[in-house]
């Protein structure tokens, strides 16, 4: 049962982050809301990809912000 509470949760929490990262794409790049846009900003903004840099490569937290800055205004073309 916890399995199935667990799972219901985490679905619930990727529909919202997915719901809010169209929408954010929506404001930011109008005209821009095709599919692959929004699944560049989402993999850009997960928790995994900073984990990734500053964990795992050695990036300081300054460095990945300025990174990601730069790929979300080429994502966006902004």
């Amino acid at each position: 049962a916890q399995d199935e509470d667990a799972r219901a949760i985490v679905d619930v929490a990727r529909k919202r982050r997915t719901r809010m990262i169209t929408d954010l794409v929506a404001v930011l790049a109008p005209g821009e809301t095709r599919r692959e846009v929004i699944g560049e900003v989402y993999v850009l903004t997960s928790g995994q990809t900073y984990l990734q840099f500053v964990v795992e490569l050695g990036w300081t937290p300054d460095q990945y912000a300025a990174w990601l800055g730069g790929a979300l205004r080429r994502a966006l073309r902004v």
